[in-house]
């Protein structure tokens, strides 16, 4: 196995500071790089709403998709009664050729009469959505993961607390997946299918997007939803398609994050101490947002949702953070803006780096953790502070 370093292999030898080797050469060039809509230094309400809609507007020509033409209406499938609640589960047809399968849940307040608000919720890459649902497992191997089961069942969470929820699959996951080994969750199969994407010019984002646009809609429909409270929860690999979703869309009115927050290039220049095998620096090819790096990082995605209400459950880099606050400042909504860090570094003395930005190189996958403040082992779907700003969100609290 091959150990690369930032002064062996991507540190220029030559006179003129140029590289022979195509990824040290492109790694430099991105350092030296600016992101075309990072969150401007001097701000005010009027240059934000500016920047905010130039955001809007360069995301949605990243994430478009062809039309694929009318589709059948969703059908609802089965019903499962609980003590109160109910379990539906769904199927929508986003495109020829494809059925989506998703869970429900409808707690017995939610009526004509007596409406509730309705939360997405948008699993990590390997989790199915029963799992999060708190539903039983399917027999397949491909959705049989259950990592956290008292933290990361969002859907069951939001229905306990009075909310209607819908729980997706990532594509390619649980009941999405093709038939895989114990273990897989599904994932060789969705590179696979990933490539094809890319072929015809879509991202994994883009498509789930789009299909969680499909169901969204509809659901805005049902007699016992109130269309005026709508909100998104994604852990992981969810905040690909909630965080876009909750820009895109002028209906979201609550976003709960659980993730890191961080910017994917500073990463990928960063992390120069590793081996081959740790494959793009940290992300996979789900995670994939062609222009990313050209446009911003996930802080400025974050901090373009000012004034919606935002929850970021995971903490981060300081100064990420300091860029969503000062969006929502400037917003005059700091009220609506919920920072936690994982429980190992909730107490600021332990963010050993709190001040500090990082660095262009030399890091190691985990020093990299370290100056985000990332307890990765610990890496799940937050539930009191989710439920917190939802409650706040929605006027549910007590």
């Amino acid at each position: 196995m091959i150990e690369f370093s930032y002064e062996q292999d991507y540190k220029s030898k030559r006179e003129d500071g140029r590289l022979v080797e195509s990824i040290a050469a492109w790694t430099e060039y991105l350092r030296h790089s600016k992101q075309l809509l990072s969150l401007p230094e001097e701000l005010d309400e009027k240059t934000f709403l500016e920047w905010k809609a130039k955001v809007k507007k360069t995301l949605e020509s990243m994430f478009e998709v062809p039309f694929f033409g009318q589709q059948p209406s969703p059908k609802l499938i089965s019903t499962v009664k609980y003590d109160g609640y109910r379990t539906e589960k769904w199927e929508f047809y986003p495109f020829d050729y494809c059925a989506v399968p998703v869970l429900v849940k409808i707690p017995d307040t939610a009526t004509p009469k007596t409406k509730a608000p309705i939360v997405f919720c948008f699993p990590g890459a390997i989790h199915n959505k029963e799992f999060v649902a708190g539903e039983p497992l399917l027999d397949k191997p491909a959705a049989h993961c259950q990592k956290f089961p008292e933290r990361n069942r969002m859907g069951q969470y939001m229905v306990d607390n009075g909310m209607v929820s819908v729980t997706f699959d990532p594509i390619s996951v649980g009941e999405l997946a093709m038939r895989g080994e114990e273990g897989d969750h599904g994932i060789r199969a969705r590179n696979e299918m990933i490539y094809g994407l890319f072929e015809y010019g879509i991202s994994y984002p883009a498509l789930s997007v789009y299909q969680a646009n499909c169901f969204i809609d509809f659901c805005k429909t049902l007699p016992y939803v109130d269309a005026e409270k709508i909100g998104l929860a994604a852990h992981s690999l969810g905040t690909e398609t909630a965080l876009p979703l909750a820009i895109l869309r002028d209906d979201i009115k609550v976003y709960i994050h659980n993730d890191l927050l961080s910017n994917q290039k500073e990463r990928y220049q960063a992390v120069t101490e590793t081996d081959v095998s740790y494959s793009n620096k940290g992300s996979d090819l789900a995670h994939i947002m062609p222009g990313k790096f050209k446009y911003f990082g996930y802080e400025d995605l974050c901090a373009s949702l000012a004034p919606m209400y935002l929850a970021l459950n995971e903490g981060g880099l300081d100064k990420d953070l300091e860029t969503v606050a000062k969006a929502y400042t400037t917003m005059g909504a700091i009220d609506k803006l919920q920072i936690t860090h994982y429980p190992k570094y909730q107490d600021s003395k332990t963010r050993i780096h709190k001040d500090e930005n990082l660095p262009t190189h030399g890091l190691s996958p985990e020093t990299y953790f370290e100056y985000t403040n990332t307890d990765a082992p610990d890496h799940s779907f937050r539930k009191e502070p989710s439920i917190r700003l939802i409650k706040k969100c929605f006027g549910l609290e007590k």
